[in-house]
């Protein structure tokens, strides 16, 4: 097995890791039924892997791992549109996911679909995937795009765990004490989906109050907030033609770091931070700006400020490079 995948394996275990020890009953469903299909796939039982992927999807539509092995059964099955719908979900669930990406590179030129296979081939690339023969593959039937050097030199980021420090010190923090947001968001913004009771009492003592089940229901509610502002980030960033999001720091230019130093307001939702860029090597802040949201839990208000946050990270990337 080569470098590049062994690291595929490594981060699709460290996924399925995550869904089935730190996800509800009905999401370890999902992670043990994308197993099954898994090992199903190995053996080439298409049909039975089928069956158990799509009833992984069933359980949990946002599982990126059961849509990624989704789209190689289909793909050995012959039924290479459907491929090519599973890598591009897979992908648009896990933003940065180099190999989704790569997968879907392939699965676009299988349908000569040559504007998606060239978008998901600069994708999987910024993310650090190996897809020189797919675009040597391109380069073979059309011209490439007038910027793909441009697209292909893309700064890459690492967008990092929510930082909730400041907010959990405040004396009025909303979650009752303790660090009972941070702890859930420590693997790369994967929200924890323990009980109400279990996030608002990390120390695992039995005794709990009205309050603290009030402060855990908060919590619970805030990871759920912040992991979609972390995912819309990644997405931004992935579709955005002058940064490339990474599975890992080691291949970053940037550390992208979301944090969080008040939440509440009258609707309770409301979020007061920074947003920063910081060098992985030096540790020197290169970006800062203020993060101000009036209610985090309005989808429509999230991607509004993400995708103008995005769009100044880009000026300021242009000004920076001259």
């Amino acid at each position: 097995m080569n470098t590049q995948m062994k690291c595929c394996a490594q981060f699709i275990a460290i996924i399925l890791a995550v869904c089935l020890g730190a996800q509800p009953a009905f999401a370890q469903s999902s992670a043990q039924l994308t197993e099954q299909g898994r090992l199903a796939l190995v053996n080439r039982q298409f049909d039975i892997a089928l069956s158990d992927l799509n009833r992984a999807i069933e359980a949990d539509a946002l599982n990126p791992i059961a849509h990624y092995y989704r789209g190689q059964v289909l793909g050995n099955l012959g039924r290479e549109q459907e491929a090519l719908d599973a890598f591009l979900k897979a992908a648009e669930l896990n933003p940065g996911w180099g190999e989704a990406h790569r997968m879907a590179t392939v699965a676009a030129l299988n349908t000569s679909n040559l504007p998606v296979a060239w978008e998901q081939a600069v994708k999987a690339y910024q993310a650090g995937a190996d897809v020189s023969d797919s675009i040597n593959h391109l380069l073979a039937l059309e011209k490439a795009p007038g910027d793909l050097d441009e697209q292909l030199a893309a700064a890459r980021i690492f967008v990092m765990p929510v930082d909730t420090e400041k907010l959990e010190a405040r004396q009025d923090n909303p979650f009752g004490g303790g660090n009972v947001v941070g702890a859930a968001l420590d693997r790369g913004g994967i929200a924890s989906a323990g009980s109400s009771n279990e996030i608002g009492n990390p120390s695992g003592s039995t005794s709990t109050s009205r309050q603290t089940n009030v402060g855990g229901q908060q919590a619970a509610q805030a990871q759920a907030h912040f992991h979609s502002l972390l995912m819309q980030l990644r997405l931004s960033l992935t579709n955005s033609r002058h940064f490339g999001v990474v599975a890992g720091q080691d291949m970053a230019q940037y550390l992208m770091l979301v944090e969080i130093a008040e939440m509440g307001g009258a609707s309770g939702n409301a979020v007061k931070g920074h947003l920063k860029l910081v060098d992985p090597r030096s540790g020197e802040e290169a970006y800062r700006r203020v993060l101000e949201l009036k209610n985090i839990s309005s989808l429509a208000e999230l991607n509004s400020e993400i995708e103008r946050i995005v769009n100044l990270l880009e000026e300021w990337l242009l000004d920076r490079s001259g």
